[in-house]
Formats: structure tokens, C-alpha cells, sequence
């Protein structure tokens, strides 16, 4: 059970925001706009001083679309008036485009001013001056009511002093004879407020053959191009398709798609299309598509092609894609793609041995005249059977051969059928396209005859490439790659052990020469995390998708599929990797690798994480590099790759100049750590002048802040009590004993967390003292014991998390101290109370920490002489003065230190465990004697141990 807290502990800063209400004119009601407004408007046509002869309104469409504005009129009513007067929009011109505008010419006031351009819409309105009401509204229905609203009303404006109607808080200004209101932006400006939305200036009428001034960006059409199959192999139909957006502002249209295709044998402008003809599949979808044939002539190889889309309003953009074009596999290029010797025999899997061939070409191969031959592991003596029949381009051709007994089950129906006897786990196997007898005494066959070999198992002397193929058994096969299709002439690469699956004719066709595409559209490497900034010790997550969007599954080939690699300032998180789908994943020697095999169209995610290493300098790049490799011929091997790298750099201020202090010189009271521990308190709380303790705790990081979980443990019994700080940067805070946990002894760990999980992290920035005073007169400054937390092996902690566990073994946190001394040990005799306080630094800090337990220690007197004792508490925290009943030594320490005479001790537990602690000392003749001193320190160090542990309780911080 935990003890409660007196006081929690947290420093939290509160910001207080006030709400202010804005009360507005309300605007007229009208419906939401649909992007045609009124964009100018000049009453003074054809009056004395007038710059043009007609009154006109000008429309303006600022939206990214086409508006049809069939049925429309724009209609006027004078300042103060109910009475309108109106002009339909009709005529070839009423469709207004993104950014264009429409002139409607009105009534001339006489012969002044210049002829306005030519109007798209001309009416007979007469407006005046300068003041007035014009509305656009989307029906030719009069308007009757002196302040229109409702559905129909699209735009309005109340334009002079004396206009009874406008929109939002006020009135736009008045024009005259030279100047009209005009819209801002170009009439882009839309807030429903007429006094702003609008000023008076020259007047300026534009029409729909004036340029188009889009509000919104205009927007090239782009496209995204593939190829299937990709690879292609010379000589076969591929299909390029493009996948097109079209732009926008105006919309496109007339959208074309060409391409250079010069490279694999075609014409240099040569069309898509988008009609239902040349491959498309669907007309008018804008995916534009050409089915096209790959030369034979054309040189294997990976040809960038490079696509240009345009649309009617001169706009275009680029796309392109890497094609991959393979040579044809060679007629005849047949390959043994199985071999099964234990037919028959004592736990077999089939009752006979047989011999799998695959026709891994692109053209059908005849078997007649061809032979199969056999000879035993280290002979030179062949036996052969004759072969018949066609194979056809990835079909498979099983021959049943003898059997060892009547174990197994039955071959599916073969074939072919012979009596060759193979050995179970050595042998040779020759395929020609002859039936001549290889030559009684040649171990090794060669010539133009021979089309494909196998050497199998340990003991045979002959083989492709630089060792055998592996040994199969009873109970397995010795199986090609790819289903057949992996040929780099080397035995021992191509083929693996496997269960035996015997594959005839019937077996569905093994196409070579496609595999699985991984591109870095549809996979990706992420690195979750924004920080602030990254330094020493910080952790972060790492993601990968890798999405298969090929033809074939990537198997799991020899090697690895995924590599994962790191800068020098990085450091991979032993055990971290997470598989979701899929294989296996490994961390060793700072690299990753998963193994494993991703279906066609299915997504295989990795997560894991790096830590910036504790001697990463400022500026140092942070980088993660992988590489995937893949299979993308189905050929059994991984002969393509995709890289990516995201990087970082280590950017966290330092606490000064000059060089950090290494996180793994070995803990200590003069270092920065992510974990404290100071070893005594206590306090009397009813006269805590008379015994207190002072603890402070100080966040050196000059940028970062931190929540720290403090847990008091009590020194006779399991209870703990918690709370946690937060600590701002370079903060510092202090914390009275009475305060905290009045009434207790015991000690403190302060354990620094993440502020939003409480999960222990990396922080090795937290220093700590202590000033402790006792009613017995002991009194000291003590420092914090400090364990650094170390790069590599952050502490396994996440949203499910409870407990974490800290492990004080030398790679996650420095080692804990085993065995302590305590120098200069002054003689009882002169005065001097030593007291020697051993916390123990094991355990479980919610439900209580292990017991010092059994003690064995030796006192040597200034002669260098040891005398040995041992005890045993079960206490967390030992406290005891140095006398002559405690250690019990013979002679007694009186004796053994004599006055004026000092010694020395060390201790540690009988069996292995960490502990820490103190000893204080206390003359009443400090004041008088010159020899006599109170003072107090930490216990030496003398030796280490890794196997020391804290359970940490996880909960997010209250602050």
C-alpha cells in the first residue's frame, strides 16, 4: 500500500483568457453567396462631367467554378425606395467562368462621356448618381419591398448616404461622375459589408472579354503514371496508363496526355487516350491509357518515361515512370526445380523418389529427345531415363521415380514415369537435351548438351556454382527458388530444404519475370516525433509500411528484406522492433533487419526506436538509412532495392561550455542522472527546528522540461508515498521533510519521466542535495546519488504500461553500488557519534523496496589490521551509531580505534544487491576542540553490481 502525501507536489502555471462578444450590424438576409457578386456600380452615365456615357453594373464571378447565370436579373431601386426596375440576364454570355466578369450597360443621363465597351447584357435602367440600391437576384421575379431578403437574393449593395439598404454595418460611399463603387481585390473581397467591401474610384468597366482574374490559384492538370506488368519483357504488349487531375481556376478541359516513348521502340509524341479504344478501359473518365509493344530491339534495361498533361486553358505539368525492361528467358531454359530421394523409406512423406522440372521460359519447350540422368553422390556411373512431351511456359513436369518402400503417401498422378532410385540425402542430378548416356567415369558432366545440374547434399562432388545444394531427408525436398523461376547457376543458392510439393502439369502456370514492386508512393519510413529539440538520450519512434504493389508475393529470400542502419550518433533500441503483419524482426550490432514475406497488395508496418547517444555533439546528424530489398522477378532472389533516409540533428543547448560530463563514468554525487537518490531524511513535527531535512532538486537542461516522480520510502516498513515535480527549464526547487512526510525517516528517489506518460526516460540532466539535520545532533550536506540513464536501452514504457522497471545494470542505467566504505573513522573515545545510515536500492516502489538484509563488513584500525563482522536488518533504510555494541567486533571499536586514533570499514550484503549510504558525524566539542568536526558524506564506492532493479508505477503527472 502507499503512503498519501501531505502535500502533492506540483508547479503549474495557469493562463487566464477572456471572451469578448462582438455585436455587429446584422446583415441583410440573403442566401450564402455563390460566388457571383456585384462588382461595380456607376450611376452618372452620359451627366455633365461624366467619364462615360451609360450607367452599368458590373458582375464578377470569384468562385473556382462555372456559374450559369440563366434566369438571373440585376435589378435597381433609388435610395429610399420600395419601386425596382429590372434587367434579365440572358444572351450567349450568361455563363461566367472563375475570374471573369459581365457588363450590364443601363440607361444614359445624355451625350457625356466615352462609349462603354461592348456590353454583354444591355438594359434600360436609370440609375442615379449617387445614391442608390442595386441587387442581383437569382429569378427575373420584380423585387417589391424597399430592404430585400430571402432565397433569392444573391448579392446587394446600398450605395450613398441616403440608401435605406445595405449590406452589414454600413452604407458603401457615394460615387460621382468619374468615379464608381467598385468592389476590393478586383472584386475577389466578399465580407457582407458594403462600407468596406467597397470604395470609390475611377470608374473602370470590364466584360467577359476582358483577362480573367481568378481569385483562387489557378491549378495546372497532374497525373500519376503506372505500367503493367513492370518489368516488361521485350516483345510483349504494356499497358502505360496515366491518371489525371484536372486543374482548376478555370476548370480544365480538352485535357491531353502525351509521351516520349523513343526509348522502348515508339513514337517521340505519341498520345494517350481517353476514349474506350487502345487499351483504355472506360471513355471520358480521365485516366488515360496506351496499350503498346516493347521491340524485341529494344536494350533491357530501367527507361524513364516521361508524360506531359495539358488542358485546353495552356496549362500543363509532368509526370513520369521508371519502366523496367528484361530480355526474354531463352527458349528451352528448363530447370529441375525439385528433387525428393526418400520416396518409400522410414517416415517418408511420399512413397516414390521423383524429379520436378520447370519451364521457366516464355515459350514452350518439347521434351522429346531429352533425357534425365542420375548418378550417386562421389560416382562417375550414370543411369538416365528418357523424357517426352511439351512443357509449356511456366508449367511444371513431374517425373515419378523408384520406391524405398511402402512408406508415404501417394505421388499426385505424374507425368512422366521412370525407374531412377536417388539417395535420400546425396546424389546428382543432370538434365540434357539428348538421350546420350553421360560417359561412364565423368563426375562432373559438362558440354552443349547439358542444360541444367544439381549436386545435393554434403558429399557430392560435383555441383553449380561453389557448393552443393542442401541435404533432403525422408521427410524433405530440396526445392527451387521462386517456384522454379531462380537460376544464378550456384546449387547451394537456388535451392532450400523445404516440405516436398510435388507439382505436375495440372499445377497452376508459374509465370517468371514479375514480382513484387515496393515504390515510395506506397511504402514509407516516418519518424513520428517533433521535438523541440533532440539530444542526448532522447528517444524516438521510428515507423516503416512497406506495401507490396506488385504481381507476386515477396517471399522471404536469402538475406534480409529490410535493413535498417543508423549514424554514429544514434543508437537502435534493443528489442524494440515491432512486426505488425508478417516476419521477424532483429536488432544486433546497431543494425536491424526483418526477414519475412509481404502478399501482393497487403501492408507489412515495423516500428521500433533509436535513442541520440549520450556523447551526440550539437549539430550532429541524426540519420536513419534503410534499405528494402525485393524480389521483382520472381526469381528466388532479391535483385531490386528501395532506399530511404530520414535525418535529424542534435540540437539541445548544452548546460555550459565545454565538454559534458560522461553519462557512464559510474554513479556518483557529483554527476547529473535521471535517477536520485538521497539517502536520509526525517523531521520532527513538533519542532521541526529541532530535525528537518531540506532536499533540493535542480533541472540543469537549459531548454527542456521535466516531470520528476519522487517517491519517499520509509525506513521500517513497506510503505512508499509519492508525488510528482515538473521541473522548467534550468528550475530549481526545495522541499522540507515537515512539510512533505512529517514524522518519518526514510529516503528519497526521484525518477525523471515523460510529462505525458510518467514512463522513466533519458534525462540526465537532474542534480540534488540535501541539508539534513537531527535531534541527536547529526547534521550534514549530503549529495544526491546520481544514475545516469544510458543510450541504447531505453526502459520498454507506453500508454498500456503500469510499472516499468529500471535496471541499474550497466546498459540501461549505471550499475548500482554492492560494496561501501566509510573512510576516516573517527575514535568514539574522543567524542565523536558516527552514524552510518545503508538504504537498499531493489524493489517494487509502489508496494515497497526489498530489505537490506544480511550485512558483512571488516573495521580496520590505522594499523591495517581487519577485524570481520556481520548483520542482518529488515529494515529499507539501516541507521545506527558507531559504538562498541555496534559493529560487534573483538576487540570492540573503542578498543580497535583508540583516541586520537581514526580507521576505516567496509560493508556490503552477503549476497549480491545494490545499496547506498551515508555516515554523519557528530562531536559536542566541535565548538571547543580543533580535532573534534561534525560533518557528514556519502559512503564510498568500492565495488559494482548489474543486478539491481526498480519498479517504477507509471500514471501521467498531475501537471
Amino acid at each position: 500500500m502507499q503512503r498519501p502525501l501531505v502535500t502533492r507536489l506540483s508547479f503549474c502555471v495557469f493562463v487566464s483568457l477572456s471572451l469578448v462578444y462582438l455585436i455587429a450590424h446584422p446583415p441583410v438576409g440573403r442566401t450564402a453567396s455563390p460566388n457571383i457578386v456585384i462588382s461595380q456600380v456607376y450611376g452618372a452615365g452620359g451627366n455633365s462631367g461624366a467619364t462615360w456615357r451609360n450607367d452599368f453594373i458590373e458582375l464578377f464571378n470569384r468562385g473556382n467554378a462555372p456559374v450559369s447565370l440563366a434566369g438571373w436579373s440585376v435589378q435597381y431601386a433609388a435610395a429610399t425606395s420600395s419601386t425596382w426596375s429590372k434587367t434579365d440576364l440572358s444572351g450567349p454570355s450568361v455563363t461566367l467562368q472563375p475570374g471573369q466578369y459581365l457588363l450590364v450597360q443601363q440607361a444614359s443621363g445624355g451625350t457625356n462621356g466615352a462609349v462603354l465597351p461592348a456590353a454583354d447584357v444591355t438594359g434600360t435602367i436609370a440609375m442615379a448618381a449617387t445614391a442608390g440600391k442595386v441587387a442581383l437576384v437569382n429569378t427575373t421575379t420584380l423585387l417589391s419591398v424597399s430592404c430585400p431578403s430571402g432565397g433569392s437574393l444573391v448579392d446587394l449593395i446600398g450605395y450613398g448616404t441616403t440608401a435605406n439598404c445595405f449590406e452589414g454595418a454600413g452604407r458603401a460611399p457615394a460615387p460621382s461622375a468619374t468615379n464608381a463603387d467598385k468592389r476590393a481585390a478586383n472584386g475577389c473581397t466578399d465580407n457582407d459589408e458594403n462600407a468596406t467591401d467597397f470604395s470609390a474610384s475611377a470608374a473602370s468597366p470590364r466584360n467577359t472579354a476582358t483577362a480573367l482574374a481568378p481569385c483562387s490559384p489557378s491549378t495546372p492538370p497532374t497525373g500519376v503514371a503506372s505500367a503493367t506488368p513492370n518489368p516488361i519483357v521485350t516483345g510483349n504488349d504494356v499497358l502505360l496508363t496515366v491518371f489525371v487531375t484536372p486543374g482548376t481556376v478555370p476548370p480544365s478541359t480538352s485535357l491531353t496526355v502525351t509521351t516520349d516513348l523513343t526509348s522502348v521502340g515508339g513514337a517521340a509524341n505519341q498520345a494517350l487516350f481517353d476514349d474506350g479504344t487502345n487499351g483504355d478501359a472506360t471513355a471520358n473518365d480521365n485516366i488515360f491509357s496506351l496499350r503498346f509493344a516493347v521491340t524485341s530491339a529494344v536494350v533491357p534495361g530501367v527507361k524513364l518515361l516521361l508524360f506531359t498533361i495539358r488542358d485546353a486553358q495552356s496549362r500543363q505539368s509532368t509526370t513520369n515512370l521508371s519502366l523496367t525492361v528484361r530480355a526474354p528467358l531463352v527458349p528451352g531454359d528448363v530447370v529441375i526445380s525439385q528433387v525428393y530421394g526418400g520416396g518409400g523409406n522410414s517416415g517418408a512423406a511420399f512413397r516414390n523418389d521423383f524429379v520436378e522440372l520447370f519451364n521457366r521460359s516464355n515459350q514452350p519447350v518439347d521434351l522429346t529427345s531429352w533425357s534425365l540422368q542420375y548418378a550417386s553422390a562421389t560416382s562417375g556411373t550414370w543411369a538416365k531415363f528418357d523424357l517426352s512431351g511439351t512443357v509449356q511456359p511456366g508449367q511444371y513436369c513431374l517425373i515419378q521415380l523408384d520406391a524405398g518402400g511402402a512408406n508415404g503417401a501417394p505421388l499426385p498422378a505424374p507425368d512422366l514415369t521412370g525407374t531412377l532410385a536417388l539417395a535420400a540425402t546425396a546424389g546428382k542430378v543432370a538434365l540434357l537435351n539428348n538421350n546420350t548416356l553421360i560417359v561412364n567415369g565423368v563426375n562432373c558432366p559438362s558440354g552443349g548438351g547439358l542444360v541444367d545440374f544439381v549436386g545435393y547434399g554434403t558429399t557430392a562432388n560435383c555441383f553449380e556454382g561453389t557448393a552443393p545444394a542442401p541435404a533432403p531427408s525422408n521427410e524433405r525436398a530440396i526445392l527451387r527458388a521462386g517456384g522454379g523461376c531462380a537460376d544464378t547457376n550456384a546449387n547451394n543458392f537456388n535451392f532450400t530444404t523445404g516440405v516436398p510439393m510435388p507439382r505436375n502439369r495440372a499445377t497452376a502456370l508459374n509465370t517468371c519475370g514479375s514480382g513484387a514492386i515496393f515504390d515510395t508512393n506506397s511504402s514509407t519510413l516516418t519518424i513520428s516525433e517533433a521535438r523541440d529539440c533532440y539530444g542526448a538520450g532522447v528517444v524516438i519512434n521510428v515507423e516503416a509500411n512497406l506495401t507490396n504493389i506488385g504481381t507476386r508475393v515477396q517471399a522471404d529470400n536469402p538475406g534480409a528484406e529490410y535493413v535498417v542502419q543508423v549514424s554514429p550518433a544514434f543508437a537502435l533500441a534493443a528489442g524494440s522492433c515491432e512486426v505488425i503483419g508478417n516476419g521477424s524482426c532483429t536488432i544486433a550490432n546497431n543494425e536491424l533487419q526483418w526477414n519475412g514475406l509481404i502478399p501482393v497488395g497487403e501492408t507489412v508496418t515495423l516500428r521500433w526506436r533509436v535513442q541520440v547517444r549520450d556523447e551526440a555533439a550539437g549539430g550532429a546528424p541524426l540519420c536513419v538509412t534503410t534499405k528494402l530489398n525485393y524480389d521483382s522477378d520472381n526469381d528466388g532472389t532479391n535483385n531490386a532495392a528501395l532506399n530511404w533516409q530520414e535525418c535529424r540533428a542534435a540540437n539541445c543547448a548544452l548546460a555550459g561550455p565545454g565538454v559534458p560530463f560522461p553519462s557512464r563514468s559510474e554513479a556518483s554525487g557529483q554527476k547529473a542522472g535521471s535517477v536520485l537518490v538521497y539517502p536520509l531524511y526525517s523531521s520532527d513535527p513538533t519542532n521541526p527546528g529541532r530535525e528537518n531535512a531540506r532536499l533540493s532538486l535542480t533541472n540543469t537542461d537549459p531548454s527542456r522540461t521535466v516531470a520528476v516522480h519522487l517517491f519517499f520510502i520509509e525506513a521500517d516498513s513497506t510503505f512508499v508515498a509519492d508525488g510528482f515535480i515538473c521541473l522548467t527549464p534550468n528550475q530549481t526547487a526545495a522541499l522540507l521533510a515537515s512539510d512533505l512526510d512529517p514524522g518519518i525517516t526514510g529516503y528519497m528517489i526521484a525518477v525523471a519521466t515523460d510529462i505525458e506518460l510518467g514512463c522513466p526516460i533519458n534525462f540526465n540532466h537532474l542534480i540534488g542535495d540535501e541539508y539534513v539535520k537531527l535531534a541527536s545532533g547529526h547534521a550534514a550536506n549530503l549529495s544526491a546519488m546520481a544514475f545516469a540513464a544510458l543510450s541504447g536501452a531505453p526502459v520498454p514504457c507506453d500508454a498500456e504500461t503500469s510499472e516499468a522497471e529500471i535496471k541499474f545494470d550497466g546498459v540501461q542505467y549505471n550499475a548500482a553500488p554492492r560494496v561501501l566504505a566509510l573512510s576516516n573513522l573517527p575514535s568514539p573515545a574522543d567524542g565523536n557519534s558516527t552514524l552510518l545510515t545503508i538504504a537498499r536500492l531493489d524493489g517494487n516502489l509502489a508496494t515497497g523496496l526489498s530489505t537490506v538484509g544480511q550485512l558483512f563488513g571488516l573495521l580496520y584500525d590505522d594499523a591495517e589490521k581487519a577485524y570481520s563482522f556481520e548483520f542482518s536488518t529488515t529494515r529499507r533504510l539501516y541507521r545506527e551509531v558507531l559504538s562498541d555494541t555496534f559493529p560487534r567486533t573483538v576487540p570492540r571499536i573503542s578498543q580497535l580505534i583508540p583516541t586520537g586514533r581514526s580507521g576505516w570499514l567496509k560493508l556490503g550484503r552477503s549476497s549480491d544487491g545494490a545499496i547506498v549510504g551515508a555516515a554523519l558525524n557528530f562531536n559536542a566539542n566541535a565548538t571547543t576542540r580543533s580535532a573534534a568536526f561534525t560533518q557528514g558524506h556519502l559512503l564510498h564506492t568500492l565495488t559494482l553490481t548489474t543486478n539491481s532493479s526498480l519498479l517504477v508505477p507509471v500514471f501521467p503527472p498531475n501537471c
